[in-house]
């Protein structure tokens, strides 16, 4: 062993703690991360700035549901966080490997420039809404277009899982991701409907609650339609089972109210279907088999598309058509055999159906 291999091998058993002091390490950390102390996590970065391993442990337990804990606009801006930011580039390795965001390669992840890249774009984020009140200079725009190419490549997995926790069961993605696809109007009248639906819950009437539940249902409908656009747009990840399931199901409660336009008005149909995708129940039936048809042909050339099967202007043919009746010669024939079975009646025989 070379006496240079030697001396790097004392610095590191140095700058690395051992077993004991990374039990402790540990057990602050959970402590830390479940009271979002960001001060403690701070203390820590500054005491084991120099060791790789417990920097890096650091960042990993403060990721929380994919991302890291500071994903939020309000947490962005907060002191502690500023300070604790401070001490995450005060470490070795964002040193060695440096400041700027766009010099970093998405191959080369690394949790603490995870954390880097996600205040940098909250940050961002939080000066396009409020101007005056951001504490400190603003990002540039090379350093807020970084951020984004970085947890875009990153978190893809995390956006598929969000999408389609939107799509499937109705479930309010995170403020991140809200801001990141322009989706702040519909993040927040997700919260205030809610709000109200818990608030009519507690003393409202069944009209009131009824109202705030399609109010409801026809915002998560349409948000769930641009969601679908985005998901279906992710390259690199497979879609979810449930989700191909899901639109199989619509695409033939669609095929049924192609056939049958009228029950439209019928109690059993899903006004989320309706909502969905822009069926105006109250317009002429005209104007309502046009709309059918149209998003019929739209689910159904989607599916061809995902799936890689079947021709949608033959199904749709074969829906809408309806069927023919029985020609003159069949009917003839038929008529011929049932006389024929008549006079040829074996003694004994009961008559049949």
């Amino acid at each position: 062993m070379k006496i240079t291999d030697m001396i790097s091998r004392l610095v590191r058993s140095r700058r690395e703690p051992g077993p004991e002091a990374l039990l402790s390490i540990s057990r602050q950390l959970d402590t830390a991360c479940a009271s979002d102390d960001f001060n403690a996590l701070a203390a820590l970065l500054e005491r084991y700035r120099h060791s790789d391993f417990v920097t890096n442990l650091i960042g990993v337990r403060m990721l929380r549901g994919g991302y890291p804990m500071i994903c939020t606009l309000a947490a962005s801006v907060r002191e502690d966080v500023l300070y604790m930011m401070d001490r995450v580039r005060d470490t070795r390795i964002v040193r060695q490997w440096g400041f700027d965001l766009t010099a970093i390669a998405p191959e080369r992840y690394n949790p603490l420039y995870d954390l880097l890249a996600m205040h940098t774009f909250m940050v961002d984020a939080y000066s396009k809404q409020h101007a005056s009140g951001l504490p400190r200079q603003r990002p540039t725009a090379s350093a807020a277009a970084a951020s984004v190419r970085l947890l875009d490549a990153w978190h893809k997995a995390d956006y598929v899982r969000e999408l389609s926790g939107l799509i499937l069961r109705h479930e309010c993605p995170s403020e991140y991701l809200s801001l990141r696809l322009g989706w702040e109007k519909e993040y927040h009248h997700a919260h205030s409907l809610a709000c109200e639906c818990d608030t009519s819950c507690e003393g409202g009437s069944f009209a009131e609650r009824q109202m705030l539940y399609d109010a409801r249902e026809r915002h998560y409908a349409r948000w769930e339609r641009k969601a679908e656009r985005v998901l279906e747009s992710i390259s690199g990840h497979a879609l979810p089972s449930q989700y191909a399931v899901k639109l199989q199901n619509e695409r033939e409660q669609l095929a049924f109210l192609v056939r049958c336009p009228e029950s439209i008005a019928a109690l059993h149909t899903e006004l989320r279907l309706l909502y969905k995708y822009g069926i105006d129940a109250t317009e002429s039936r005209w104007v309502r088999e046009q709309q059918l048809e149209r998003a019929f042909r739209d689910l159904d050339a989607r599916l061809v598309h995902m799936t890689g099967c079947g021709s949608p202007s033959a199904r749709l043919a074969a829906v809408t058509t309806p069927r023919d009746p029985p020609q003159a010669s069949t009917v003839r024939i038929c008529r011929l055999a049932r006389n024929i079975l008549r006079a040829h009646r074996t003694k004994g025989c009961k008559h049949g159906l």
